[in-house]
């Protein structure tokens, strides 16, 4: 199977549920090649992708721009598998929102602080979610749910538990 017959797929099962597709593909290159492999991953038709914001503003104008206006890019702040401060994790947070990106990507363990430094206007996307009492597995930084939520992420990315379950229905 190819990622465009993939996408496809997906986006079918878009058009009758109303999801959309999300393209985790953290990008992070020079700002040409980055403009150009969002521009890409544009015409696969997602709803996000996302980037690193470790590669700085032209780079993250460049995802946006070849993304178009369709295509929310997230950025990245630091992988939930390394330790981070919050303040580390706000200041690429504020640079993502001056460089026009549509949300970032941070652990629920500073979701609050993220949401505190970049307002209401950019989606929080929160990684490294797991149940209570789950297996951490390779995340330094895990938070529930519930936490996630309150703490002010718009969506949660919680998928070794259910992909590892017994019964992931």
């Amino acid at each position: 199977r190819t990622w465009k017959s993939l996408i496809e797929e997906l986006k079918a099962v878009r058009a009758s549920s109303g999801a959309g597709v999300f393209l985790d593909v953290k990008l992070h290159d020079i700002p040409a090649t980055v403009e150009g492999a969002a521009r890409a991953l544009r015409n696969l038709g997602p709803a996000m992708l996302t980037v690193h914001t470790s590669g700085g503003r032209a780079m993250l104008e460049a995802a946006v721009r070849g993304a178009g206006p369709d295509v929310r890019v997230l950025g990245v702040t630091r992988l939930t598998s390394l330790q981070a401060s919050a303040d580390e994790v706000c200041e690429l947070a504020r640079l993502a929102r001056e460089a026009g990106c549509g949300g970032i990507v941070c652990s629920g363990a500073e979701a609050a602080a993220v949401r505190k430094a970049i307002g209401p206007q950019l989606a929080i996307v929160c990684p490294g979610v797991r149940p209570a009492g789950g297996d951490a597995g390779d995340q330094a930084r895990v938070v529930t749910p519930t936490a996630a939520i309150a703490a002010g992420a718009d969506y949660v990315v919680c998928g070794r538990p259910i992909r590892d379950a017994a019964d992931p229905l």
